[in-house]
């Protein structure tokens, strides 16, 4: 019976050996597993707040862009108004001079 004994002790202290061993290797691998999250986290954040520059980039370039078309509209409705103002002045001349010229011939006839 002690053999069986030592056969069972040694056969015990072999099997919480490899349950320690075991153990380690779950907590190393728990550890390396903390720091990929960790990592993979900062890449995350990092990612989110190069997304958030860009928005930001790009609704200011929107809003500068905005300004430029309300600025070129404006100029655009503002060349239209001297060009129908030119053109008034243009048809009012040619019959003032269609009357003048009716009225001299007119009176030369007389």
């Amino acid at each position: 019976m002690s053999i069986e004994l030592q056969q069972l002790t040694t056969k015990g202290a072999v099997l919480e050996e490899r349950m320690e061993t075991r153990q380690a290797e779950y907590k190393t691998d728990i550890a390396r597993l903390a720091a990929d999250v960790a990592r993979r986290d900062a890449d995350v954040a990092r990612r989110d707040a190069d997304a958030a520059r860009r928005d930001a980039e790009t609704a200011a370039e929107t809003a500068k862009r905005y300004a430029d078309y309300k600025t070129e509209i404006g100029r655009l409705a503002e060349d239209a108004a001297k060009r129908e103002t030119r053109l008034v002045i243009t048809v009012a001349g040619m019959l003032a001079l269609a009357v003048a010229i009716l009225g001299t011939l007119i009176s030369f006839q007389n």
